[in-house]
């Protein structure tokens, strides 16, 4: 009679197996921990979260404060403290709104706490004054848009502020190109175009001088937005 055949899986064979597969894998002296839920009060509870199905940046946080892009049709956002804790409430009405279709993305100006920008499927990226004199989270909506930027010719994916220059602003979308704006004339600064298709998402280096991309075309552009040209690809 034939010996079964081994399971190359059984404890006998861990050894050889791990050195066939070419890995090994190491016990975890944490399998027995688990994390507990913290109560109610200790979290923030009732967000209505956008079920957007795009990939979203659905919130953007800054020192002190933390944004969200909310549920609602057409899109808003609320802000609120870091340090919130608790439940917003089923009424809440304290929104941002201004856009005409879903929000996509948000973003803190590193220069200004008080002010934010969106983008959204209405085409267009919107910069935000937030209330200085008023306690966060609002208790009414806020309608007042310090700036509206037009020029994508298809929703809005992402904003990214410059982070050296004050009021500079870079924006993409599903059209494939990538805008330079100066928040504060309203204007355009510049146009990349290069992608084919979406442009999925944009970083700025660490001191502004050149611009990343990476889109549908599976290619990702390095940009200097001063000369308007692909650095490499």
């Amino acid at each position: 009679n034939k010996s079964p055949k081994q399971n190359p899986l059984t404890s006998k064979n861990k050894k050889e197996n791990k050195q066939t597969m070419g890995f090994s894998i190491r016990k975890s002296n944490f399998k027995h921990v688990f994390g507990k839920e913290p109560p109610v009060e200790h979290c923030m509870a009732d967000l209505n979260v956008t079920l957007s199905s795009f990939d979203s940046r659905l919130a953007a946080a800054q020192e002190d404060r933390v944004a969200v892009c909310w549920n609602t049709k057409p899109g808003t956002f609320t802000v609120m403290p870091a340090d919130f804790q608790g439940r917003l409430g089923t009424g809440f009405t304290g929104e941002f709104r201004g856009h005409v279709g879903n929000i996509n993305t948000l973003a803190f100006d590193p220069f200004d706490k008080n002010v934010i920008a969106s983008g959204a499927d209405d085409e267009t990226v919107k910069v935000w004054k937030i209330p200085e004199d008023v306690e966060l989270p609002l208790k009414e909506p806020c309608v007042d848009v310090a700036q509206t930027l037009k020029g994508h010719t298809k929703k809005v994916t992402v904003v990214k502020w410059h982070p050296t220059a004050k009021d500079v602003l870079a924006s993409a979308s599903f059209g494939g190109e990538i805008i330079i704006w100066d928040v504060a004339k309203g204007e355009e600064i510049a146009r990349l175009a290069g992608h084919e298709g979406s442009v999925f998402d944009i970083c700025w280096n660490e001191n502004g001088q050149r611009l990343a991309s990476v889109g549908k075309d599976k290619k990702i552009v390095v940009w200097d937005p001063i000369a308007k040209t692909e650095g490499s690809k």
